[in-house]
């Protein structure tokens, strides 16, 4: 049961408005009952089915209009949320992103199918994930908020998602300092140095950034989190870092789920571990197609749809979803 309206802010977003925009209580988690802002948008014409749009970590809503518009002009319905610690969800600890463990995350996903509208939903479900998004979603298959049979998507697509985290030379040892920071009761501290108010889009310039080609994307983002910088983040915490290389390394050794997916990989990916997502897809055979996509950096939904990036993008997904009758 929703809370109540939540904001929107669709001066930053631009169209689709959702058609709904509410808070949500996650009940249940070892959290506590955080408050999560949760969305859904209707398709133009009778629905196809519906979308479950996991988003990554540093995500909020707005961020995710123009890939809400393409999966609405494909006949979908759409519900996403803001993770707890993110966008205008509850957080622990202000501007880092906290978590405890990932399993609190699963609650969320779980408040999300609660949810008045996404639980009557008479239509077929596909997941979609991206990055944070794509580790919570594949938990949430393999024994958590979707592993039911009544509960479990038809096809699941994952954008970039995190199996792995990308680390080289000297970072190799990061997971043992991690961990050993949090036991030191550094847990909710910034894992990495800076000003406590630094976000990526607003520090880095777009020449060399890791997240998408597409100027045009990059300055929407850039223009977000100046217009609301409440939405932003900065660095995690130790401890969402050491809760996050311990999620990864089980879903590593996991049995993959029985639901067919999709997996989107950019050939310039430098923010999530490629082996990692490679080595599932090949131990999953046919159940996963892995599409590598050509010059794609992390962000492989925010593209020109129509460019060199961005059209292979959603034609994976055209195909992969027509040869499953969705």
């Amino acid at each position: 049961m929703s809370e109540g309206p939540a904001p929107w802010h669709g001066d930053s977003a631009g169209p689709p408005a959702p058609e709904a925009c509410v808070w949500l209580r996650a009940r249940g988690g070892p959290g506590g009952a955080p408050r999560l802002r949760a969305a859904l948008w209707r398709s133009p014409g009778e629905a196809r089915g519906l979308a479950l749009l996991f988003p990554g970590r540093t995500e909020y809503l707005e961020k995710y209009a123009p890939v809400v518009a393409r999966l609405r002009a494909r006949g979908f319905d759409v519900a996403s949320l803001d993770w707890r610690g993110q966008g205008l969800s509850d957080r622990s600890v202000p501007r880092l992103g906290h978590v405890g463990r990932f399993a609190e995350f699963q609650a969320d996903v779980r408040a999300l199918l609660a949810w008045e509208p996404v639980a009557a939903h008479p239509g077929p479900r596909v997941l979609l994930c991206h990055s944070m998004g794509g580790c919570i979603g594949l938990r949430a298959l393999v024994d958590g908020a979707l592993s039911a049979q009544a509960d479990r998507p038809a096809a699941a697509i994952f954008s970039a998602p995190m199996w792995g985290l990308s680390l080289r030379g000297a970072a190799r040892f990061a997971r043992p300092m991690v961990h050993f920071a949090a036991w030191l009761g550094w847990a909710r501290r910034a894992a990495r140095p800076g000003p406590p108010d630094s976000t990526y889009v607003l520090d880095e310039p777009f020449e060399g950034n890791v997240l998408t080609t597409d100027r045009r994307f990059w300055d929407r983002f850039v223009a977000q989190a100046r217009a609301h910088p409440e939405l932003t983040l900065a660095s995690p915490t130790f401890g969402w870092l050491d809760a996050a290389f311990a999620e990864t390394a089980a879903l590593a050794r996991a049995p993959g789920p029985d639901v067919p997916r999709l997996v989107l990989l950019g050939t310039e990916e430098a923010v999530v571990d490629p082996d990692a997502i490679r080595a599932h897809a090949a131990r999953s055979g046919a159940q996963v197609t892995l599409a590598e996509i050509h010059g794609g950096r992390h962000e492989t939904l925010m593209e020109d749809p129509d460019g060199q990036v961005g059209a292979p993008v959603w034609q994976a997904i055209d195909d992969f979803l027509h040869a499953r009758g969705l």
